[in-house]
């Protein structure tokens, strides 16, 4: 089995890690708000914000 990273820039997340990692082994994905539109992006609902 292939080890995957996920990249993430997110910095203010928890899970972020120094090389611009996230340091879980899996994420959630969720739609956001405004499906339909050109600039439609995803969210990752494992967001958690650092403290």
């Amino acid at each position: 089995m292939t080890k995957q990273r996920i990249n993430c820039m997110v910095t203010k997340c928890q899970h972020h890690s120094h090389d611009n990692a996230c340091r879980l082994n899996t994420i959630q994905i969720e739609n956001c708000r405004d499906q339909g539109q050109d600039d439609h992006e995803s969210l990752c609902a494992s967001y958690e914000e650092s403290r």
